[in-house]
């Protein structure tokens, strides 16, 4: 086990300082590079999704990149994971519906792997700001059947369901853990009864520690032990991953899933940065992303977690989230570190599990 963890480390570096010597020979100015320099890509004919991807949030209105856009950087960054959340509010009626099938079908055409996040319910499970009060309104029967509807509408464009956006948050998911457990299982339920095939993950949780979000640590725990009491239908679980260490992440999540049903799923990483708001300073981030993506990659080679594909936080530079994306998403100007970006998904391992 000891060698097998020296040579996983020795491997590991060896990639990456790898990753550093192309960087140095192509960092450039610091400033950007213009949409039309072309990015090293990765081989995309395996047909296997790949071990590496991005949240892309293709839904995400009012952005000059566009859709096309989004989907053409995608696959210049050389991952084929891409991430988005699919609004509750978007599909009320069926022209919200054609527009996410058209959106789906674009990505399935660039040969892109969508996992598709149901998120954003009904008014009841989300307020304003941020507060569990006043969260009483049973929704759970209402998203069922909206995860029905959402295989029977895009089904056939989703290579993976994930079921809510970091519950554990209120800024997120107003409600308690154990009306959290009762949208859980009435979503996997939709997705089971409508001939599911592809991998359905249970929700992202955050890895904050109870100092960083004691509301959050504590809401966490409880829905774990919630979970842990009767078996669901589901093929991974799903963590977010800023500020702690990865290694310190896996291990706590290991230690409240011991001994359950949970502890035999692969684990997926579906939202990892340097820090929750990102850095400015080009060569700053640069390096700090080849860091976190390294130190997962040897976290889990000491963990009994199996490696599920890790998301990169992500593509477009947003409103709030500015210096965490890879490209900037009014211009479509592409940052320094989405070129090596490109270099370490050109030979990033595939994941272990469920890609």
């Amino acid at each position: 086990m000891l060698w097998g963890i020296v040579l996983f480390s020795v491997m590991s570096w060896l990639f990456f300082k790898a990753m550093d010597k192309k960087e140095n020979e192509l960092e450039g100015d610091n400033r950007g590079i213009p949409a039309d320099v072309e990015i090293p890509v990765a081989d995309t004919g395996d047909p296997k999704c790949g071990g590496l991807g991005l949240a892309t949030y293709l839904f995400n209105r009012g952005e000059d990149i566009g859709v096309n856009g989004a989907i053409e950087s995608v696959v210049a960054a050389g991952v084929r994971w891409e991430r988005s959340h699919l609004p509750f509010r978007l599909t009320n009626d069926s022209a919200g519906w054609e527009e996410v099938r058209q959106v789906l079908s674009m990505a399935k055409e660039a040969r892109l792997c969508n996992l598709i996040v149901l998120h954003g319910g009904p008014p009841s499970q989300r307020t304003a700001e941020g507060s569990r009060e006043g969260c009483n309104e049973p929704f759970a029967p209402t998203l069922k059947a909206w995860a029905q509807e959402a295989v029977k509408e895009v089904g056939a464009l989703v290579d993976g369901w994930e079921i809510l956006n970091e519950p554990d948050l209120p800024t997120f998911f107003c409600g308690t853990p154990e009306e959290g457990l009762a949208v859980v299982v009435s979503i996997v339920e939709g997705l089971r009864e409508s001939g599911v095939g592809v991998p359905v993950l249970l929700p992202s949780l955050t890895s904050c520690l109870a100092l960083d979000c004691p509301e959050g640590a504590a809401w966490r725990k409880e829905f774990i032990q919630l979970l842990a009491i009767e078996p669901l239908n589901v093929d991974a679980l799903n963590i977010h991953i800023y500020s702690r260490p990865p290694h310190d992440a896996l291990s706590q999540l290991e230690g409240q899933v011991r001994g359950t049903w949970m502890e035999e799923l692969p684990l997926w990483i579906t939202e990892t940065n340097t820090a929750v708001n990102g850095v400015g300073d080009e060569a700053a981030y640069g390096a700090g992303m080849e860091e976190r993506l390294q130190e997962i990659l040897e976290a889990f080679s000491s963990s009994t977690f199996r490696r599920g594909p890790i998301f990169w936080f992500n593509l477009k530079n947003g409103a709030w989230n500015k210096p965490t994306g890879l490209l900037d998403s009014r211009t479509g100007m592409k940052r320094v570190a989405f070129r090596r970006f490109g270099w370490i998904a050109k030979d990033f391992p595939l994941a272990e599990e469920g890609d």
